[in-house]
């Protein structure tokens, strides 16, 4: 569906027609975690048996990898914050957690359920005092954290359901 949207509005936008003709396609990665999609018409003439054939045979020399949750990295650079994360088994631990650490924490953070786990993406603080020390303490008594190179604030914003968008901590504190 993606790749048929994507001829949709190149058809629009710049008169392209990939009907009934050889099409080559590249995907290649770019910064930010995007991806480029290169969508080539090849005249029929120019596309022998010899060059389909040198195509197919390279198709699987550029194969992306399935990248696993744990092997992303950690940092969420987006609007130049960082976030620590962490997982919870259930969402009470999670309600506990805020309620223990809502007079020391007041840095906003965010709430994703993703895989049956909810994970609490907190914003760290530009000095990280005495108070945060003990805040991650606690942090680890409820929940894992992610160390570098675990988990992406940006992976679990895209794949994972946001339930609370800011401030979820101090939120969550007040539940009864």
């Amino acid at each position: 569906n993606l790749f048929k949207d994507i001829m949709e509005k190149a058809e629009e936008q710049c008169n392209f027609v990939g009907e009934d003709v050889p099409l080559m396609v590249e995907a290649i990665p770019s910064a930010g975690n995007g991806i480029m999609i290169i969508v080539t018409r090849l005249p029929d003439e120019e596309v022998s048996k010899e060059k389909r054939n040198a195509i197919y045979q390279n198709k699987n020399s550029r194969r992306f990898k399935k990248t696993e949750l744990s092997d992303i990295i950690i940092n969420n650079k987006s609007e130049n914050k960082e976030y620590i994360i962490y997982s919870f088994t259930s969402l009470d631990s999670v309600v506990n957690l805020s309620k223990r650490i809502d007079s020391m924490y007041s840095e906003n953070s965010k709430l994703y359920k993703y895989n049956d786990e909810y994970y609490l993406l907190l914003e760290k603080p530009f000095d990280e005092t005495k108070d945060f020390k003990i805040i991650e303490s606690i942090l680890n008594e409820y929940g894992i954290k992610y160390s570098t190179g675990a988990l992406s604030g940006s992976y679990i914003s895209e794949h994972g359901e946001l339930i609370l968008e800011a401030y979820a901590t101090k939120f969550l504190s007040q539940v009864k």
